[in-house]
């Protein structure tokens, strides 16, 4: 697999000793890039009615002593507050205290009707058996996202699409899930604030001199930019 590339910010949280808490939860696209679940549009097949593969991959923070090779730990998935799905990760190369760790879950299944329009799903490493000791944790990470049902083929996350690049007078940006966009120029300067945008967005960049920008959007922690180019 390419190697994966965050998408969004991760508040770190320090907690007792020998302890490992999921600090990120994530899906990975066709581009192997790992988004943000949190607030995540997707399509789902809507034809299928066995299992799904969904490629999640969760994030964990280390803040205890040190994980070894063969070290394994024991995440409990809750869906929608109620069904529990029970996962053993062992790892495969030895983790520093205070580092972050990548549990790729993208070639699990799960059984289709587990989707709802608007969903719930959690994160929790209950266990880590460390050189054979076990510890018990508890303490979870949610991540609420929605999902569409159309004729294709794999869950899929819907994008935000921006056009035309070039743009000259208006610059359109659709498929937004009620976040803040901005413009910056190459100086880091923002020249636009657009808040609260759902569904598409007519943006007039007439004022605009010829050159290149950044657009940025953003819900929450869940991050999303691109270049775009101004010529009049």
């Amino acid at each position: 697999m390419k190697k994966l590339v965050l998408f969004f910010l991760i508040a770190f949280s320090f907690s007792f000793a020998n302890a490992q808490k999921v600090v990120g939860i994530g899906f990975i696209n066709s581009q192997d890039q790992l988004m943000n679940l949190d607030g995540l549009q997707l399509t789902i097949p809507g034809n299928v009615t066995g299992n799904v593969t969904f490629r999640l991959g969760v994030i964990y923070q280390n803040t205890g002593d040190i994980l070894n090779q063969g070290d394994s730990l024991h995440l409990q998935l809750i869906i929608q507050g109620e069904t529990s799905v029970n996962i053993k990760y062992t790892l495969n190369e030895s983790l520093e205290t205070d580092s972050l760790g990548f549990i790729n879950l993208s070639g699990l299944q799960y059984p289709v009707s587990f989707f709802k329009d608007n969903n719930t799903w959690c994160f929790d490493i209950t266990k880590a058996f460390r050189s054979g000791v076990e510890a018990v944790y508890n303490d979870s990470l949610c991540a609420s996202f929605t999902v569409k049902r159309t004729n294709i083929n794999e869950i899929q996350a819907i994008e935000t699409n921006i056009y035309p690049n070039p743009a000259k007078d208006i610059l359109i940006v659709d498929n937004v899930n009620n976040a803040d966009i901005y413009i910056y120029n190459t100086l880091g300067q923002m020249v636009k604030k657009i808040t609260n945008v759902v569904g598409s967005k007519e943006i007039n960049v007439s004022d605009l001199n010829n050159g290149m920008y950044i657009v940025r959007i953003q819900k929450g922690e869940s991050v999303q930019t691109k270049k775009i180019q101004i010529i009049k």
